[in-house]
């Protein structure tokens, strides 16, 4: 087998500044013996190369992580508007033309749409909630619903009530009581009792109770709640399963009817619809990933020199033979946890 041509060691630089200096590790460099390269173990610890000191954002915990979620979310959305675009041009055509459903395939378009937003919570990493807006920096994406039973009208109903609310696991019922002291103070109370479960109120100007709560936390809490009263709002007696409804989802692909014009048109008009706010959803997102990204440094002239001989060490490796598994898995620890922000710097550099 032939040996991998050397390629130096990847390391933070010495002209770094000083308080980086302790968190900088040497990336391993590949072996040059020319003998059979064994597969080297992955880092214990390995860390991503971080940029030179310049801004506490660039040193912040969490840096990549939230990069990463930020560049997921976007592509998400622009996956998810592409979509929306190939629905409405087909709409658009089937219309001026007169053609049926089924010569453009308008079906097979809105399942696609569908599926992928039914993907939302796992393919938009955290960034795009049920209402189709960006999701707050630092925040989770929220469900919100409401409790049939309970709004503005039966809080401000007189009379103390003790509720009684249980979830599977939870080691025993938390109680909310109610003093008979008038909207205002059941409110407080309903608030403050609903927060042990994770679960936001707010009071809508018709009178309507939201509540929120984390997506992840949603399933357990609509499948399995129990509620229990003393018989003024809500029953007494046994436990009962709480009726929660959700509100609905801002786009809900799966209702869109396309046989007919008359179905057609509105299953438009709500693509259009769709496209305007997942079009904000896109500017916010793109505005805090550039945010992101310009907090990182430039990389200096050194790592650039550095990085461009490992790539084109990389290069001649495989003109002659196909690089094997040992080969690979002797060079991956050079470039673990590099970050694609940080290729895209360098690149950009050299290229300039």
């Amino acid at each position: 087998m032939p040996a991998l041509p050397a390629i130096p060691a990847l390391q933070n630089q010495p002209t770094r500044a000083a308080g980086r200096a302790s968190s900088g590790k040497a990336l391993l460099p590949v072996a040059t013996a020319p003998r059979a390269l064994a597969p080297a173990p992955a880092p214990a610890a390995a860390q991503p190369l971080r940029p030179a000191a310049s801004g506490e954002a660039a040193r912040e915990p969490g840096a990549q992580q939230r990069l990463g979620a930020l560049q997921q979310g976007l592509a998400y959305a622009q996956k998810l508007d592409a979509s929306l675009q190939q629905l409405k041009s087909g709409l658009s055509l089937t219309l001026a033309r007169g053609l049926p459903a089924t010569a453009l395939d308008l079906q097979a378009r809105v399942d696609g749409i569908a599926r992928l937003w039914q993907a939302r919570q796992t393919e938009a990493a955290g960034q795009i909630d049920a209402r189709m807006q960006a999701v707050p920096e630092g925040r989770e994406p929220q469900r919100e619903f409401s409790l049939r039973g309970l709004d503005s009208n039966s809080l401000a109903a007189a009379g103390a009530e003790t509720l009684r609310l249980t979830l599977p696991g939870q080691g025993r019922a938390l109680s909310i009581h109610l003093d008979g002291q008038g909207l205002d103070s059941h409110l407080r109370a309903v608030t403050q009792g609903l927060a042990g479960l994770g679960v936001q109120t707010r009071v809508q100007a018709d009178g309507g109770v939201v509540l929120a709560v984390a997506e992840t936390r949603w399933p357990v809490l609509r499948d399995g709640l129990q509620l229990r009263g003393d018989g003024r709002r809500f029953p007494s007696g046994q436990l009962v399963r709480a009726a929660l409804d959700a509100r609905p989802d801002a786009m809900q692909p799966a209702g869109w009817q396309v046989d007919g014009a008359d179905a057609q048109r509105a299953s438009l008009t709500r693509v259009v619809q769709a496209q305007q706010q997942l079009g904000q959803v896109r500017q916010v997102l793109g505005q805090r990933l550039e945010a992101a990204s310009s907090a990182a440094p430039a990389p200096d002239a050194a790592e650039t020199a550095a990085v461009a001989r490992v790539a084109r060490h990389f290069a001649e490796a495989g003109q002659g033979a196909p690089l094997d598994y040992e080969q690979l898995s002797a060079l991956l620890p050079a470039v673990y946890g590099v970050h694609r922000a940080r290729v895209d710097q360098l690149l950009a550099v050299d290229a300039a």
